[in-house]
């Protein structure tokens, strides 16, 4: 799962709206929008604040990003693999 699949399902069962959201982190809808697009990163200030907003702890939430920042870089090794096996025949 993605940290921003992973926020969005935590928004849904908190039924925090994104609007709700972007204002407890104080930033605009189409900030909040562009980093749950995976557009835009969110900073270390924000990501307190969003724990703090969702109601999870801070470690949880990071430990659920670098889940899936290592899944991301597994599925991209994967990839590479595969792409320069078929370029060598």
């Amino acid at each position: 799962m993605t940290f921003q699949k992973e926020i969005r399902e935590q928004m849904q069962a908190k039924k925090i709206s994104t609007a709700a959201l972007a204002a407890e982190l104080k930033i605009s809808r189409s900030s909040l929008s562009r980093k749950l697009n995976n557009r835009s990163e969110f900073t270390v200030a924000e990501a307190k604040a969003l724990a703090k907003a969702l109601r999870i702890p801070f470690l949880k939430l990071m430990e659920s990003a670098e889940a899936a920042l290592a899944d991301s870089h597994e599925r991209s090794e994967q990839w590479q693999n595969k792409t320069s096996f078929s370029h060598k025949k």
